[in-house]
Formats: C-alpha cells, structure tokens, sequence
C-alpha cells in the first residue's frame, strides 16, 4: 500500500470519527433548537458544521474508494493469482515449479 494511499485512508478514518462526534453534538444542538432556546446562534453554528464534517467525509471517502480500486486494478479478485495461491500450491506439491537461472540443487 502506498504512502499517499495510506495517508488518505488515515484521514477518512479521522473524519469518520469526527462525523460521529459531530452527529451527537447536531443532536443535542437541535434538540436546543427545538425546545426554543433563546440565543440560537450556536446551535445553528453546530448543525452547519456536522453538515460541513459530513460534506467532507462523503468526499474523500469517495476519493479513497477510488484510489484504492485504482491501486487494486481491474478485474474482480477471483481472477487474479494472488501470492498466497502460488505459495499455497508450492507447498502442496513441494517444489516451486520455476526455473532459476542459477545452479539446481539435485539430491
């Protein structure tokens, strides 16, 4: 996984913790704005950031999904070999089955 991969994974993790922080508070901001508090502008400061936060992780979520289907490639994993098949049919059959350009151990 690469470093940039890592790093945008990192902050839609972040983010997702945020939104839910930031859900409880819009929940108790509303519940104010719907008891008719006096002084609302907090409240209201409140829900538009949890809409802000939740703007935001909507958007790199999306941008994460796609760099990770872009680091994955095409196809669908079924129909790629992956390291652990070849390394699990090396051990079935107790030989790797490729060739090397060096000396063969014969015994």
């Amino acid at each position: 996984m690469t470093t940039t991969l890592h790093r945008w994974i990192t902050t839609t993790t972040t983010l997702a913790v945020a939104s839910a922080g930031a859900l409880v508070l819009s929940t108790l901001a509303l519940t104010d704005i719907g008891h008719g508090e006096a002084d609302l502008r907090l409240e209201w400061w409140v829900v538009r950031s949890t809409v802000l936060v939740f703007a935001l992780l909507v958007a790199t979520t999306l941008a994460t999904l796609a760099k990770v289907k872009r680091e994955v490639g095409p196809g669908t994993p079924q129909n790629r070999i992956s390291n652990f098949d070849i390394v699990t049919e090396e051990c079935r059959h107790g030989h790797s089955g490729r060739t090397t350009a060096g000396p063969q151990n014969t015994r």
